[in-house]
């Protein structure tokens, strides 16, 4: 019986500025650039914006849902709404102390990735120096 004949895999494609993405997919990077005032500027938006849905927590706080409400016609709705307002206002709260949060976790990637390259710079210097 006759082997079949394979054929040679086709060549990859070009890795170059025009290459479609999902073909340089797989080729790496030679380098990381992070700007780390670009990141601080970021933890300052998503803090500001924790200050915002601290304002609509606030106000979704104040949201009295009381008998009158909805008027007489339809005050059967005052506690089937009671629950539901009161778990949006602990939603957005939640959303206030999580943006807060990751404001403050990417400070700290920030200040952790500058230890880090100062770390490595470091030792490359040390690296250097005997061969100075």
């Amino acid at each position: 019986m006759p082997r079949p004949r394979m054929r040679p895999a086709p060549p990859a494609p070009a890795a170059g500025p025009r290459a479609d993405p999902d073909e340089r997919a797989g080729v790496m990077s030679e380098q990381i650039a992070i700007d780390p005032d670009v990141l601080r500027a970021q933890a300052g938006k998503v803090e500001a914006l924790a200050g915002d849905v601290a304002e609509a927590a606030s106000a979704a706080g104040s949201v009295n849902i009381g008998g009158g409400a909805f008027g007489v016609m339809c005050a059967f709705l005052v506690p089937v709404i009671q629950p539901v307002t009161t778990a949006t206002a602990a939603a957005i709260r939640e959303s206030e102390s999580l943006l807060t949060r990751t404001g403050e976790e990417l400070r700290g990637a920030v200040s952790d990735w500058e230890t880090v390259e100062s770390d490595i710079a470091e030792a490359l210097r040390t690296l250097q120096r005997p061969l100075d």
